[in-house]
């Protein structure tokens, strides 16, 4: 079980607000790819495959719903979240993804926006789109990726500063997390017969990992799963 790690290149459009270790740079959506084997692309091309009655838009690997005092549609061949702050409600739209998402790129234009990334309403990160500064070199249209110190499920994007939010993007890559290897169970990035003795201490010390087979236990039946997990591989 290996993990790739993307690239760096050239310098970025967007900046940290928090002293996260999140990294971003800007390339192409070519580069970006090239290599990856579980991710998906949204053009936004066709408009959202369906309108829900509260205005959420649903497309094929995300939603994106939106507070009372903001609002989103297809703008051309892009998605386009807007809305100002007043009466002490804070404009916001909720980019939901379908599973565990590592990294995103997308072609940023308008960019005036504060995201918030995490699972389920929590956020563990969080960050400023700002292609005017303080990266003056960047330009409107470039295609700026976005690693995640963890995986997420969300973001949340509101006003960069108290009154609006603009938030413009078109082909947005999605990079979805590598499903865990359940048999690793020493978590050394391996599957080895080492992972067997792990598992043994996990199960006379009821530790999670010793749940193979995911049933919320810690029984004999999980050395039979962890068999099967295991000569399955990762």
């Amino acid at each position: 079980m290996t993990h790739a790690r993307i690239i760096v290149a050239a310098s970025i459009a967007c900046t940290a607000a928090s002293a996260s270790a999140q990294n971003f740079y800007v390339t192409d959506q070519t580069t970006f790819t090239a290599g990856l084997t579980d991710f998906a692309v949204e053009d936004f091309d066709n408009g959202a495959n369906k309108v829900l009655p509260d205005e959420t838009l649903v497309f094929d690997n995300l939603t994106v719903s939106f507070s009372a005092t903001a609002g989103g549609h297809t703008l051309g061949d892009d998605l386009f979240c807007s809305g100002t702050s007043g009466g002490g409600n804070i404009a916001s739209a909720l980019i939901t993804f379908d599973r565990p998402v590592i990294a995103i790129g997308a072609n940023q234009f308008d960019s005036y926006t504060s995201i918030g990334a995490g699972v389920d309403g929590v956020y563990h990160d969080s960050y400023q789109i700002d292609v005017v500064s303080p990266f003056p070199g960047a330009e409107l249209g470039d295609f700026c990726v976005v690693e995640f110190t963890e995986p997420i499920t969300e973001l949340m994007c509101y006003p960069l500063t108290s009154f609006s939010m603009a938030y413009e993007i078109d082909n947005l890559v999605i990079v979805y997390a590598p499903e865990p290897c359940t048999a690793d169970v020493n978590g050394d990035g391996m599957l080895t017969p080492t992972d067997f003795t792990a598992w043994i201490g996990a199960f006379n010390t009821n530790a999670p990992e010793c749940d193979q087979n995911s049933d919320g236990a810690c029984t004999p039946t999980d050395f039979t799963a962890w068999v099967g997990n295991y000569n399955a591989g990762c």
